[in-house]
C-alpha cells in the first residue's frame, strides 16, 4: 500500500486527488465535441424526419420515423449509458486505485 508520507501529506491522497482531476479534465475533454456532435446529429435529425403531419395517423408514422433516426443517429444514449465514454472517463481514478494497491519498497 502507497501510505508513505510526501512533505506531510499521505500518498495516498495525493494520488487519489491526481486520480480524480485527470477524470474531471476527460469529461471536460470529451463532453465539449460530444455536445457539438449531438447539436449537428439533432440538426440533421430535424433535416432527415421532420414532424410536419397534422393527422394522428401521420405524425404517429412521423414519430416512429424519427424514433429510428434517432436511433442510428445514437442521440437516446446519455453520457454515463455509454460505456466506452464512461471507462475512458474514469481511467484516471482507476489507474490511481491501482497504484495504491502496489506494494511500496
Amino acid at each position: 500500500m502507497a501510505t508513505d508520507t510526501w512533505g506531510g501529506v499521505v500518498t495516498t491522497q495525493i494520488i487519489l486527488v491526481y486520480g480524480a482531476f485527470g477524470t474531471t479534465l476527460v469529461a471536460v475533454g470529451y463532453q465539449i465535441p460530444r455536445a457539438a456532435l449531438r447539436r449537428e446529429a439533432f440538426a440533421l435529425l430535424e433535416m432527415i424526419a421532420p414532424l410536419a403531419g397534422t393527422s394522428p395517423s401521420t405524425l404517429r408514422a412521423e414519430l416512429e420515423e424519427r424514433e429510428k433516426v434517432e436511433r442510428h443517429l445514437g442521440l437516446q444514449t446519455g453520457l454515463m449509458t455509454e460505456l466506452q465514454a464512461g471507462i475512458v472517463i474514469l481511467s484516471p481514478v482507476l489507474a490511481a486505485a491501482t497504484t495504491l494497491l502496489i506494494p511500496t519498497g
